[in-house]
């Protein structure tokens, strides 16, 4: 490698992660073609729905007001909040791909859900999938990938664990506070994190080609405007 070049930048995803990453992104395309089509043709999930909902809702729903607060952790604007910390936070540590990951991919489940899979399925059926649900899960993974694509050193994986299994229980408390609230069902909170994991999969996948990792490299580390640095000053690869 000559002294110009820029070497790629470390990927989100070791090659493990990567195949476990693509067989989770296939589940949930899966799952959503056959869900969705499924509420189109106005059948739904009503064989597991209507027990499932009438459970949640006979014993949370007198807690409306701890519902609404756990529900709208998936609204559009705190979404955009977390979205924005993430992006940041990779920013300052000078992480490109984590930040274009979260940048890109959020904002992609969110658009996905709101004017694709919704305008396809609403024709008979008028909640599948659940926006909440994909914002808050598409939140959830990116931090997934990332802290499996964060060094040691910064992380003990014990935290890593931790950082994620809380995640988690926070976005499986939107989901059912969300069913609790009659917002949605249970098919659309699930047909929602299947979306929301499977875009921010898909993009992490994307962006760990070889070819995306060089080019990131070479935008990341170009010159400041007003002269090229020195070869002792040249940023070290990550």
């Amino acid at each position: 490698m000559g002294r110009g070049d820029h070497p790629p930048l470390r990927p989100l995803l070791s090659a493990p992660a990567r195949r476990r990453s693509a067989g989770v992104l296939v589940a949930c395309a899966i799952f959503t073609g056959v869900a969705g089509y499924l509420c189109s043709v106005d059948t739904g999930g009503d064989f597991a729905d209507g027990p499932v909902d009438s459970w949640v809702i006979q014993h949370l729903g007198g807690h409306a007001h701890a519902l609404q607060l756990a529900a709208d952790l998936g609204q559009g604007p705190q979404v955009a909040v977390m979205t924005l910390v993430l992006v940041v936070t990779c920013l300052a540590a000078r992480w490109v791909n984590g930040a274009l990951l979260a940048l890109v991919s959020i904002p992609v489940a969110a658009a996905l859900t709101e004017f694709v899979l919704k305008p396809l399925v609403n024709q008979h059926y008028s909640s599948f999938p659940s926006g909440r649900s994909t914002g808050i899960f598409a939140v959830i993974t990116v931090v997934t990938v990332l802290l499996a694509g964060t060094p040691g050193a910064r992380i003990p994986p014990r935290g890593r664990r931790i950082v994620i299994a809380v995640a988690y229980l926070v976005g499986c408390a939107v989901a059912v506070a969300t069913v609790g609230l009659g917002y949605h069902t249970a098919t659309d909170v699930v047909g929602g994190a299947a979306v929301g994991t499977g875009v921010v999969l898909a993009v992490a996948l994307v962006l760990d080609v070889p070819i995306s990792r060089a080019l990131l490299a070479v935008i990341g580390r170009r010159p400041r405007a007003g002269g090229s640095q020195s070869p002792e000053h040249e940023p070290r690869p990550s």
